[in-house]
């Protein structure tokens, strides 16, 4: 295949807009198909075919650049400012969950209920997680509330999960 048959093939497929491509199953998106490309052709020895792909690597990240979180600058419009007023306005003290169990803290007691876990248990398991005492030893003086908010969110995941539970078996005994 000639670099311009490349090119134009990426084009198209950039067009149809799919985020995984026919030719291409295996591979999230185009830049990682791009990568393994450099890298098959640099092992295979073929410089014409790996500094090909390096160049439209090196186009393809120029008008799609990676953008880290770290990047991302949020300036909220004014349909935002009434959230953010009650947010500031409340008080509550919120914490990145995703930060310390590398998911939300939502998802993590979901896991954990649907291992057939009851509401107790499941605080008792988050207790013993490392990532969160290690959480917990960097502020010590927020000992309490952090602890409060985790056994909160564990009540209420295990409370509106019961009431979604209740609700499919009368929709399905109605049936």
């Amino acid at each position: 295949m000639k670099p311009k048959l490349v090119i134009n093939k990426i084009q198209r497929i950039e067009k149809e807009g799919k985020t995984k491509f026919t030719a291409m199953k295996s591979y999230k998106n185009m830049r990682t198909w791009i990568s393994s490309r450099i890298q098959i052709y640099s092992r295979s020895g073929n410089v014409e075919w790996e500094f090909a792909f390096r160049e439209i690597l090196n186009a393809y990240n120029t008008f799609h650049p990676v953008i880290r979180e770290d990047q991302i600058e949020f300036k909220p419009s004014k349909l935002w400012k009434p959230v953010m007023e009650r947010m500031e306005s409340s008080g509550a003290k919120r914490y990145n969950w995703n930060g310390i169990f590398g998911e939300s803290l939502t998802k993590k007691i979901l896991k954990i209920r649907k291992k057939g876990y009851d509401v107790e248990q499941c605080y008792a398991l988050l207790l013993r997680e490392q990532v969160l005492l290690d959480f917990i030893g960097e502020f010590p003086h927020e000992k309490i509330e952090i602890l409060d908010k985790v056994k909160n969110s564990v009540q209420s995941r295990y409370a509106e999960n019961n009431t979604a539970d209740k609700l499919k078996e009368e929709e399905e005994d109605s049936n």
